[in-house]
């Protein structure tokens, strides 16, 4: 992908988180605090052999949520994550 074309995906994935939590704060029963809603950034310096254990990490923890099926007392929970290096 070009960097134009990551620029597009980054804009509409932005979008699309927008209008979820949007969503989710319009609705009749919202509860940040009760909810854990959660969002921020941490600055952290890696190399590349950090970020393979970052990424092997998360991949790790999320796939024992991911696979779970809707069930009595879950509700559907949106975990979106940007990764990018920045500028020196």
């Amino acid at each position: 992908m070009t960097s134009d074309h990551h620029r597009a995906g980054f804009a509409a994935f932005t979008g699309a988180l927008i209008a979820e939590f949007g969503r989710y704060l319009d609705g009749p029963d919202v509860d940040p605090v009760g909810d854990a809603v959660s969002y921020r950034q941490v600055p952290l310096w890696l190399d590349h052999d950090d970020l393979a254990r970052l990424a092997f990490g998360f991949a790790t923890l999320l796939v024992g949520f991911a696979t779970q099926d809707p069930g009595e007392g879950r509700s559907r929970h949106v975990l979106s994550l940007v990764l990018h290096p920045t500028p020196p």
